[in-house]
């Protein structure tokens, strides 16, 4: 593609990012969106409610950017709000914690731009910020390991067919966003997951391109951690429920699940070796991307946020819809 096509279909982009308290990482971000931008694409940042110096943040910014103040209506209703405001073929997405590559929206538009027109959604990697703290490499490095059982995480070194992309790496044709109503405002997090399943039940498909870069915060503290598992276990139980159907880490679950209540119920014996065989999986699971040594130390690390996604998805199944 020459820079005559860039610069012809960059005119057609939009860049849509929700934020809420973001006042630590905002201004990078939005700079990195200008640069990425070429000064063609337009961007729109929702405030959702900041407490904190965000909005402040966002002033210096008034003559690149539209910003849309919003009273915490939650992620999915601010993306929608801006999708109301622009009329533009391609829709980005992006989030407050993110610097996106200076060739991420070049990258986007070449993606989607050379398929054919069942593909409305072309994703990229996230990577990790390279001045993370231990920690949060280490939650990073959880994710990453886990990349199989979940398209939540890209890691093909050419693009490939997805069944899904998360709205911190993404371009949609709009066409296709509002045919199918646009986000569940009932739901965060997996309101991205959930669109992409309606997309899909409408005949989509979607694809990733390595060479569509952003660096993506991770918790910084255990209980961050804890907290972000904790409310994917509870999302992951709403969308069964709605789509009816389960993803390949509520299979997982499900098969350990199994596990347990025959090892419960075949005595203490067999309950020791289901959990040392749990052990033993993440073991080898997480030295594959950070190391034995580290993987030792991660999987004991993990077991409480692993509990926690379980609890809360059960929780939510027996619960139902609400």
């Amino acid at each position: 593609m020459n820079k005559q096509d860039d610069s012809h279909i960059l005119h057609e982009v939009c860049i849509i990012v929700p934020i809420r308290n973001e006042g630590k990482y905002v201004e990078a971000a939005v700079q990195s969106l200008i640069r990425a931008s070429r000064d063609m694409a337009k961007i729109i940042i929702i405030d959702d409610g900041s407490t904190d110096e965000t909005s402040v943040t966002l002033e210096k910014f008034q003559d690149s950017i539209e910003v849309i103040r919003t009273e915490g209506i939650g992620a999915s209703a601010s993306r929608n709000a801006a999708l109301a405001r622009t009329e533009r073929q391609f829709i980005a997405f992006t989030d407050g914690d993110c610097i996106v590559d200076e060739d991420w929206l070049v990258e986007l538009v070449k993606g989607i731009s050379s398929m054919d027109e069942t593909v409305v959604a072309v994703g990229g990697p996230q990577l990790v910020f390279p001045q993370s703290k231990w920690k949060e490499r280490l939650h990073a490095d959880i994710l990453h390991s886990m990349h199989f059982v979940s398209d939540y995480l890209h890691q093909q070194p050419q693009m490939v067919k997805v069944n899904h992309n998360p709205t911190c790496n993404v371009m949609y044709k709009r066409e296709a966003l509002v045919e199918v109503g646009g986000f569940d405002t009932s739901l965060w997090p997996c309101e991205d997951l959930d669109l992409d399943i309606r997309l899909s039940k409408a005949g989509y498909q979607f694809y990733c391109t390595p060479t569509a870069k952003v660096m993506h915060r991770r918790p910084e503290s255990f209980a961050g951690f804890c907290s972000m598992m904790n409310r994917y276990g509870m999302a992951h139980g709403k969308l069964f429920h709605k789509h009816h159907r389960f993803q390949n880490v509520d299979l997982i679950s499900l098969s350990i699940l199994c596990a347990l209540i025959w090892a419960i119920w075949s005595g203490l014996a067999s309950l020791l070796w289901l959990i040392l065989g749990i052990l033993v999986g993440f073991w080898v699971l997480f030295s594959l991307k950070i190391g034995l040594l580290r993987a030792v130390l991660a999987s004991g690390y993990f077991m409480i946020p692993f509990f926690l996604w379980n609890f809360s998805f059960y929780i939510q199944l027996i619960r139902g819809k609400k």
